[in-house]
């Protein structure tokens, strides 16, 4: 009797950066969508010192993530993706508010620092670092425009960043840190993880910070 021996070839998906990133961080994400900040803000009932206040903050953020931006984009031989952080770093200049103040919150300070220092340490780190200031956006300002009230004072700052160009920038910056991720071995896939829950963690901060006016 002859025995047929089979051989089934099986192709096992392996769980890009994103996917592992989005599942380690999705907690964080419910309570930034639950903070007071983004619920006020939906239903336009958040007071205009508390966003005023934000944007300031946000703008002194902005200030350190386009030098950020910039130097991450001198750590890779990649054109294309040295061109997209260039490019991402003079976006960033171009939304700044001119200010005299340049105290940042303790939330603020705390992680343009990190991302500064995850930078220095190595491209992978820094680009793990930096990626939720785009998809943490991204996935607010999706929620916001579709639960926003109609009339909202601050509609035309939720369409911004719900608009498809910001999308499109995100959608981007998640295909090179997929590609990236891929290349690494199982230590440095582990830290950009953690990197990424980190600056997830300071994102959350950040949106509780603003609602207390800094506190």
């Amino acid at each position: 009797m002859r025995i047929a021996i089979l051989f089934f070839s099986v192709t096992i998906h392996a769980a890009t950066f994103m996917e592992q990133a989005q599942g380690l961080t999705h907690s964080l994400l419910d309570q930034i969508i639950k903070t007071p900040f983004i619920q006020e803000l939906s239903n336009g009932t958040l007071i205009n010192t508390k966003f005023r206040y934000y944007r300031a903050q946000d703008n002194l953020y902005n200030l350190h993530y386009a030098d950020t931006l910039a130097l991450l984009a001198t750590k890779t031989e990649t054109i294309s993706t040295k061109v997209f952080l260039f490019s991402a770093a003079l976006r960033t200049t171009q939304a700044l508010i001119p200010t005299e103040n340049r105290t940042q919150c303790p939330s603020c300070s705390a992680y343009s620092r990190y991302e500064r220092a995850q930078v220095d340490a190595s491209f992978e780190q820094g680009l793990a670092a930096i990626l939720p200031c785009y998809t943490v956006y991204a996935t607010v300002a999706e929620w916001l425009y579709n639960h926003s009230t109609a009339n909202n004072p601050y509609g035309n700052w939720i369409k911004h960043y719900a608009s498809p160009g910001f999308d499109n920038h995100t959608r981007q910056i998640e295909d090179i840190s997929d590609t990236v991720f891929a290349a690494q071995g199982a230590p440095e896939q582990r830290a950009m993880l953690e990197i990424y829950r980190n600056s997830t963690q300071y994102e959350l901060e950040f949106w509780q910070s603003a609602f207390n006016l800094g506190k």
